[in-house]
């Protein structure tokens, strides 16, 4: 422990050992929601086009990307 602890530092070098054996101070959270999400999408031949690709992220991801979540901007309305 002494010298992943001088490598590593004090605490990143003590948790691996304290993990070894089978302690971990950690609370745990009784139904707690996972802190990660996946979900995996087949494409039926090789596709290579970026759109197609955007199509089944946003597909997979309820239609929502991240630029449609914030609030629309007013138009701006320009005097010549």
């Amino acid at each position: 422990m002494a010298e992943s602890e001088r490598l590593l530092g004090a605490a990143a070098g003590r948790q691996p050992y304290e993990h070894a054996q089978a302690h971990d101070p950690r609370t745990v959270v009784p139904h707690a929601l996972p802190k990660t999400t996946t979900v995996s999408h087949g494409f039926d031949h090789d596709e290579l086009d970026p759109d197609e690709h955007h199509r089944a992220v946003l597909g997979r991801s309820g239609g929502r990307s991240f630029r449609q979540q914030r609030p629309p901007r007013p138009p701006s309305l320009k005097r010549s």
